[in-house]
């Protein structure tokens, strides 16, 4: 969403992801960074919520909570602490990150349409997530089947790190 003002414009994007995973604090800041980041230099602000049913054992909570806030200093961004909400309504566990920036320039689109024999590339926060879920569910798997320069490169690991056998 874009709110435009006289001093200039205001980008915040909003994204959810849902499961099991602790790590699915990253998926929905790396979605919603990927919104923002689409149409500005930078994320200047993220709010952080993790929801859970009231039968959510706390020390998953706290853990998603830590690992989202973990990923955010990673990428070197300010926020919220991130807000711990146990609801009756949550279905299931699922994190919210809305992440704003300010002052963002303007940017001429391409609104190019598609044509016959194009390839479709799964973008924005579908393609992001279903990346970063991939990786982390499949991890062992992905480790046997790319050269480890590769798949270190894509997580940024340092070389020393990369001694296992």
């Amino acid at each position: 969403m874009k709110f435009e003002t006289e001093h200039g414009c205001v980008v915040s994007e909003m994204a959810t992801a849902y499961g099991n995973s602790k790590q699915i604090g990253r998926y929905a800041i790396a979605a919603a960074m990927n919104e923002v980041l689409t149409r500005a230099e930078r994320v200047d602000q993220m709010e952080i919520r993790v929801c859970a049913p009231l039968e959510e054992k706390k020390k998953h909570l706290y853990d998603v909570k830590a690992e989202a806030a973990r990923c955010a200093r990673e990428h070197g961004q300010t926020f919220w602490e991130p807000e711990i909400i146990r609801a009756a309504w949550a279905a299931g566990t699922f994190v919210q990150v809305n992440a704003l920036a300010a002052d963002v320039k303007q940017q001429a689109w391409n609104k190019e349409t598609m044509r016959a024999g194009q390839d479709i590339v799964l973008t924005k926060w579908i393609g992001l997530e279903g990346t970063l879920r991939i990786l982390d569910e499949k991890k062992k798997r992905t480790w046997k089947a790319f050269f480890r320069n590769f798949f270190a490169s894509g997580r940024g690991i340092p070389r020393d790190h990369l001694r296992r056998t």
